[in-house]
């Protein structure tokens, strides 16, 4: 087809160039734009920060069936130690010295219980739930309690994060000690 042949499709064209011209030209130089200058909107930018960010991690992560928001990890101090006790939805995917790794699964966030306690002294212990809701459309709440202690004046002190769609960025429950 050459210059003065018209498409089949030229009213799909006769549609498209003058709406793409007022996009280009026209609503810019329109006082209007001043009112619609979405671009420069913070909550815009922060949205297309977020889904640019979605889409590379999705693109690069070796399980791209879930985000890494899907991911909770648990974090202890040294000197103790960790017993996974169950998990009602989710699982552990991995544990190491000082943290476990826990995914979402199906339709729900990770929830899982531990029992932490003192390496030297196993009798004293907490028995502790991490959960964190599923993530769908952003990063699941992540929620951490004591459930019980032996003795049952142990406390625990705890702080939470929740993550982001980078795998690098996975929630997190860190407990700092047991008092």
């Amino acid at each position: 087809m050459n210059n003065h042949q018209k498409s089949t499709f030229h009213p799909l064209g006769d549609f498209l160039n003058p709406a793409l011209a007022l996009l280009g030209q026209g609503l810019r130089k329109s006082p209007i734009w001043k009112k619609l200058n979405f671009a420069n909107h913070p909550y815009l930018c922060k949205g297309l920060i977020v889904t640019i960010l979605f889409l590379s991690s999705l693109a690069t992560s070796s399980n791209a069936s879930i985000p890494a928001c899907g991911l909770l990890n648990f974090f202890y101090p040294d000197g103790y130690s960790v017993e996974p006790l169950s998990c009602s939805h989710g699982y552990v995917v991995d544990g190491d010295a000082n943290y476990f790794l826990m995914e979402q699964s199906d339709s729900y966030g990770p929830d899982c219980t531990f029992k932490v306690f003192p390496s030297n002294d196993p009798g004293r212990f907490i028995v502790f739930r991490t959960q964190q809701n599923f993530c769908a459309l952003e990063a699941g709440s992540v929620h951490a309690e004591q459930i019980t202690a032996s003795p049952p004046s142990l406390k625990s002190e705890y702080t939470t994060h929740e993550g982001i769609y980078l795998k690098a960025f996975a929630g997190d429950v860190t407990l700092k000690r047991i008092f």
